[in-house]
């Protein structure tokens, strides 16, 4: 006896959706917030602008998230130390 349509339709999308979730590329080393192993980052994969420019996630803006790969550790570090208050602000809006 053949199985019902409803579950052959439903197996061969089951079947589709993981070949494509299979086959997506991988693109993590490439990302261009990355920068050199070891350096210190905020982002927590949000990765979503505010109409200001501002990330939801890590509360850099769009020019910093841009630049990090090419900061030194200390200006990281200064952007960083600024990020407290600036989701302060944000909520607080």
């Amino acid at each position: 006896m053949a199985a019902p349509l409803f579950f052959t339709n439903l197996l061969a999308y089951s079947e589709t959706t993981i070949m494509a979730e299979r086959d997506k590329p991988d693109f993590s080393d490439h990302m261009p917030d990355s920068g050199p192993p070891g350096c210190s980052t905020p982002c927590i994969d949000i990765c979503t602008l505010d109409i200001d420019g501002y990330c939801i996630g890590c509360f850099r803006h769009q020019d910093e998230i841009a630049a990090w790969s090419r900061l030194s550790e200390s200006q990281r570090r200064q952007i960083m130390s600024e990020l407290d208050d600036r989701k302060a602000t944000w909520f607080a809006t």
